[in-house]
């Protein structure tokens, strides 16, 4: 996918419609204002590569986003330690699901691409600020519960 099917209002609308009918998350557009509610966070990247630009699709939040991801995955409470263990696993799933569809948004479904499998980790505030640099587009996205989501993609 050219980075030029990638505008902020698709980048939003797939990432909307994706969290709402896949984990039942709703987000709002975040100002700019809105600060993480915790100093560790949740980064996961899926890179892919179509007409010979590759380009890494990135979300970042809390813990508690993806708590919540992988409780919803998995039909239990967040306050279940099964969702914590598994939290890692939805935030990096979420992710993959949203590239398949923001794919398919911009292509069709015969579109031909080469799709990595999503990587995730732990990530500190000051080292987002440090990945921010290297971003494309970054947009803030605020949860239901307050909690600050990061989406937006940079060029490799």
């Amino acid at each position: 996918m050219s980075a030029s099917v990638l505008s902020e209002s698709r980048l939003t609308r797939v990432l909307s419609e994706t969290l709402e009918e896949a984990a039942f998350i709703f987000i709002d557009q975040g100002d700019d204002g809105l600060e993480f509610t915790r100093d560790t966070l949740v980064r996961a990247g899926i890179s892919y590569t179509k007409d010979n630009q590759k380009i890494e699709l990135v979300i970042v939040s809390t813990e508690a986003v993806a708590t919540e991801l992988a409780a919803n995955f998995m039909g239990i409470e967040p306050d279940d330690p099964m969702a914590r263990q598994k939290s890692l696993d939805a935030f990096a799933e979420i992710l993959n699901i949203v590239c398949g569809a923001l794919l398919e948004d911009a292509y069709g479904d015969e579109a031909e691409y080469e799709m990595g499998v999503p990587h995730v980790g732990i990530l500190s505030r000051r080292d987002l600020i440090e990945e921010d640099k290297n971003m494309a587009v970054r947009l803030q996205f605020e949860t239901e519960e307050g909690e600050r989501l990061d989406f937006g993609f940079r060029l490799l």
